[in-house]
């Protein structure tokens, strides 16, 4: 019995001893003939033997010694990459490559994990020594062999031979290895395709911020800012885990580069959640989970700190914390979608795609699930999703918050209609009983019949008077605030003008006089700009066109149209160093622009205040009372500020022509008339969907002054043109017209002792012509 224990305990010696020859033997067997790789790449994780250095301190002549050496465990299946999950262990990895064709070949190792603190490449040089390439993210970006988000190692192969390459891999973040092999042209290739996507998903995010900041310019609210803030987190996060923020952003900032993914992700949620709050109204909603909400976005905002202090011991007890945070939001959302808040279905279908994509690449990064396309960019993938519905989301939030005020106005609508039959109701049974009372006195009866249509139109002009003047308190705040607004454009440009000439390092002291020659000083007014009609700026460019041709500068056309928007019209030749210098289309297109700037901040500003006398002129008409006085106004002026005003919407695919005779000011109260400009200008472009033509004429019939607002919409059908100018009649959707604009316009004319004609054909389109005494003093008189 003795001896047959001792001989199956020999046998199983033996078999250890075998095995572990096979594997010595498998690791040495493994050999990758890079001559062979075309088009596709080969990965090299099946060809690697790993060592795991727990102290991290081992050098490569340690690991090549027997002892170390013997300790090399080959990979036993093949596989995308390694991945350790977090670990504090620096890695070994031994390759051979082999080139078998007879001259030699470059290849490219790629290892496409960007989050590597340290990498250290050995490759034999040609004096039959290793080499060392040192990179990673705690080096600067300049260290790579080669300029890539990921980590690129140049290998050259001479003819016919078989060597022997080492890798070391530390890493703060999970130890993933995603390790391949490229012929160059098939790499490069890749690459393109690699950033194009990466621009792509960038792109959208940026379109999204963009987009989003321009409604929150628009409309102040608050959810978009946050909806801005969480993209912008989130975009940063992402461009650091994939390493575009290391190569474009902070290339030198190593310690940065390990913390950034992670802080950035847990500061999006913070913010993501404080707009959900708002999104789904859980201070009412659900009270008791809003205080949790309110409590988790706090302990997020501080999580940083953490991070900041031992990256290495809070990043797994840091991901942990987000993945339950993401859990708690969706149980959230499922309360008040269960509870029929329609905002909660859109943020949970978006949690839902974040949430999956973060899981997967969660369990990516702890080794659970293999590298691929899709757990590779799984995080963009959701947080695409999640941007485009959380889009939606804001979206259909402002739709149901403008049929609610569409509604309320048909509310009103229908009240005062009701309101208007009721004492038209009355007034019909007062005047019954005062025809039956004095049936004999045809001439009492006849003062009763005008008695009652003057008490009708007396109610009618009352309820007028108190809905413009509700109308004009509502909007009186918002007025307010873009005010503000454009001052502060303007003293925000007049700042960086005073500073402008030391960024000017193009041009030398001379030139930069010239330069800023074509900018209009910041004033609270700036210097006047003629108007010009299309022809004279016609003529204009042909002129300046000509002196340069004469002065034998190039690009004629392109530069001519730049000196006409700058009204540089005389004295062309001072420009002519500018016009010469090398970076002339540049310096000129600066210009152009910053003129433009100043230009419309002015015009805002301009416009605004025209905007706020018209308030102050609705609150007069509602007392039917004014005590504004008239002063002379120029008619061209006037209306040139309306149109600027409704410039983004003429632009659109309307083509403007004005006709402007030479007329002298007109005594008139100037902010009355410009609501009749305002009213007739977006009549005209609503008539033509914003897309014909808009002509404006203003010239000079015997005494009278007269402005022709003309389109070529629809026209006005015959049936309806006679009552275009009674209050509250409306061809327009409810919502979308009260019914006041044209009444408002004709009694402002009448006060001026002029008149409105309208002349309208179908399908062609329709004039509007004001008149005007150019001498108000023998109007009144007569």
């Amino acid at each position: 019995m003795i001896m047959k224990s001792d001989r199956l305990l020999s046998m199983f010696l033996c078999a250890c001893v075998l095995q572990l020859l096979a594997g010595s033997i498998f690791a040495a067997d493994k050999v990758l003939d890079a001559s062979q790789i075309d088009k596709a790449p080969a990965s090299l994780t099946e060809y690697f033997a790993v060592l795991e250095d727990p102290t991290t301190t081992l050098t490569l002549e340690e690991i090549k010694t027997p002892a170390k050496a013997s300790l090399f465990k080959p990979v036993q299946a093949p596989a995308s990459s390694l991945n350790y999950g977090v670990t504090r262990s620096a890695y070994w990895l031994k390759f051979r490559l082999r080139n078998q064709s007879d001259h030699a070949i470059l290849r490219m190792l790629e290892i496409s994990h960007p989050m590597h603190r340290s990498i250290r490449f050995y490759s034999p040089s040609a004096n039959g020594t290793l080499g060392l390439v040192s990179t990673g993210i705690s080096l600067p970006f300049a260290a790579r062999p080669y300029p890539n988000r990921f980590f690129v190692f140049p290998i050259r192969l001479p003819a016919n031979t078989d060597h022997e390459y080492y890798l070391r891999i530390q890493s703060v973040a999970p130890m993933i290895i995603p390790a391949k092999l490229w012929e160059p042209q098939a790499f490069h290739a890749h690459e393109r395709n690699d950033y194009l996507g990466q621009a792509l998903y960038f792109g959208t995010a940026m379109t999204m911020i963009l987009f989003n900041l321009l409604l929150f310019l628009s409309m102040r609210d608050k959810d978009y800012l946050y909806y801005i803030g969480f993209v912008i987190l989130f975009a940063l996060s992402l461009a650091s885990e994939n390493g575009l923020a290391n190569e474009f952003l902070w290339q030198d900032s190593s310690e940065w580069s390990e913390m950034a993914p992670i802080i950035g992700f847990t500061l999006s949620l913070a913010v993501v959640i404080l707009f959900m709050r708002r999104m789904i109204n859980s201070v009412t909603v659900v009270p008791g989970l809003d205080r949790l909400l309110q409590w988790v976005s706090g302990f997020l905002l501080l999580m940083p700190l953490t991070f900041v202090a031992s990256l290495q011991n809070f990043l797994v007890p840091g991901a942990i914390v987000l993945f339950v945070s993401n859990i708690l939001i969706v149980g959230i959302l499922l309360r008040c979608a269960y509870l029929r808040q329609r905002a909660a279905y859109f943020l949970l279908a978006a949690f839902a795609f974040l949430i999956v994509g973060s899981a997967l690449y969660s369990l990516r990064a702890l080794g659970v699930l293999p590298s691929n396309i899709i757990t590779t960019n799984a995080l963009q993938i959701g947080s695409a999703l999640e941007m485009i519905l959380l889009a939606f989301a804001l979206a259909d939030r402002f739709n149901q918050i403008r049929r609610e005020k569409e509604a309320a106005q048909q509310i009103l609508v229908e009240h005062l209609q009701s309101s208007g039959r009721l004492m038209e109701q009355r007034v019909a049974e007062r005047t019954t009983e005062l025809h039956a009372t004095v049936s004999t006195l045809g001439s009492t009866l006849q003062d009763l019949r005008t008695t009652q249509a003057q008490l009708i139109q007396s109610e009618k002009m009352a309820s007028l008077g108190q809905l413009v003047a509700n109308v004009a308190h509502e909007i009186n705040t918002p007025i307010g605030a873009i005010k503000s607004s454009g001052e502060n454009i303007t003293d925000a440009l007049g700042s960086s003008l005073e500073n402008l000439p030391q960024a000017l390092k193009l041009l030398d002291d001379a030139d930069q006089g010239l330069f800023l020659r074509l900018i209009p000083p910041i004033t609270p007014i700036t210097r006047a700009v003629p108007l010009r009609t299309t022809r004279e700026e016609r003529i204009i460019k042909q002129n300046i066109a000509q002196q340069l041709t004469d002065a034998s500068i190039a690009n004629v056309n392109h530069y001519s149209s730049l000196l006409t928007q700058l009204h540089i019209e005389s004295d062309l030749h001072d420009y002519l160093p500018l016009l010469r210098h090398p970076e002339c289309t540049f310096i000129l297109e600066t210009a152009s622009s910053l003129s433009s700037i100043i230009h419309n901040a002015n015009n805002i500003n301009t416009a605004v205040g025209r905007v706020g006398k018209v308030v102050f002129a609705l609150k007069a008409f509602s007392t039917m009372d004014t005590d504004g006085q008239m002063t002379h106004s120029t008619l061209c002026d006037d209306i040139e500020t309306v149109l600027t005003i409704y410039h983004n919407q003429i632009k659109q695919g309307t083509e403007l022509v004005r006709n402007y005779e030479d007329l002298p000011p007109v005594l008139c109260l100037a902010d009355e008339l410009n609501h009749v400009w305002l009213n007739l200008i977006h009549n005209a472009l609503q008539a033509m969907d914003y897309k014909g033509t808009l002509t404006i004429d203003i010239r000079r019939e015997e005494d009278n002054a007269v402005v022709s607002v003309s389109d070529t919409g629809c026209g006005i059908p015959d049936e309806i043109r006679d009552r275009i100018f009674e209050p509250f009649f409306s061809t327009k959707p409810i919502g979308e017209g009260s019914g006041l604009g044209l009444d408002i316009a004709r009694r402002v004319v009448d006060k001026h002792k002029g008149h409105i004609k309208v002349r309208s054909e179908a399908g062609v389109g329709t004039t509007f012509s004001v008149h005007l005494p150019l001498n108000q003093a023998d109007a009144k008189s007569t």
